[in-house]
């Protein structure tokens, strides 16, 4: 219901509402939107009633909560970073493009080191399969407390079940780690380890191999990439 002016009652009573219904009122509108001319329409001023719960003005429900879109938030979202050890259910994730400039990203938490044995057989020269791991690489070996006297040699492949062959470097020649018992051996070539995953470690060379006189536990120190 619309209320758009007032009627003097003409007996020095106060003035009346003049009324339309909302049907009334869409007509009238439509009446001025045509343009029907030699018609005048003062208005001092409109009112709309409130309308009551559950009803409609046009596509509009009043008194009733409108849902919010699927997967809207219904409060605002803190990331909570976790302690040191502990995963946080809240993820920070970096995401790039295509051409960008490159993130940077040093690891400098904790002993990053891992090991792994390589078992030579008593009377044999030659371990077993031994994998340095994904995204590692040796740089150490620490030998054990007996040994038959011989350096140590390797053998490579690609794949843990595949074939393996003598391991040299780029200029022909194998490569070679002076070994004796008790020794614990950094490495200063570690890029030349950048390819080799797969590997079996020898007891001499591959022209002259050294069968040890006991089982032998060869510590193979690893580190990241």
């Amino acid at each position: 219901m619309a209320i758009i002016g007032y009627k003097d009652l003409g007996n020095g009573t106060n003035a009346q509402y003049v009324t339309l219904s909302d049907e009334e009122l869409e007509t009238l509108a439509d009446k001025i939107a045509e343009g029907i001319s030699n018609t005048t329409i003062v208005v001092d001023e409109i009112k709309l009633e409130s309308p009551t719960d559950g009803t409609y003005i046009g596509d509009i429900k009043f008194g009733e909560d409108l849902p919010l879109p699927t997967g809207a938030a219904t409060a605002a979202k803190q990331p909570a970073l976790g302690t040191v050890g502990n995963p946080s259910a809240d993820v920070l994730t970096v995401q790039g493009v295509s051409g960008g400039t490159t993130l940077p990203v040093t690891a400098t938490a904790g002993n990053t080191l891992a090991t792994v044995s390589a078992t030579i057989a008593n009377g044999a020269s030659l371990s077993g399969v031994v994998d340095i791991g994904e995204g590692r690489v040796l740089c150490a070996i620490d030998m054990p407390a007996d040994w038959t006297a011989a350096n140590l040699t390797f053998q490579a492949s690609t794949a843990s079940d595949g074939t393996y062959d003598n391991l040299y470097d780029q200029y022909g020649t194998e490569k070679t780690v002076t070994a004796a018992e008790d020794r614990y051996i950094p490495l200063d070539d570690p890029a030349f380890w950048l390819g080799v995953r797969y590997v079996k470690v020898r007891s001499g060379t591959a022209a002259s191999a050294v069968n040890q006189g006991a089982e032998r536990v060869i510590t193979l120190v690893t580190k990241p990439v």
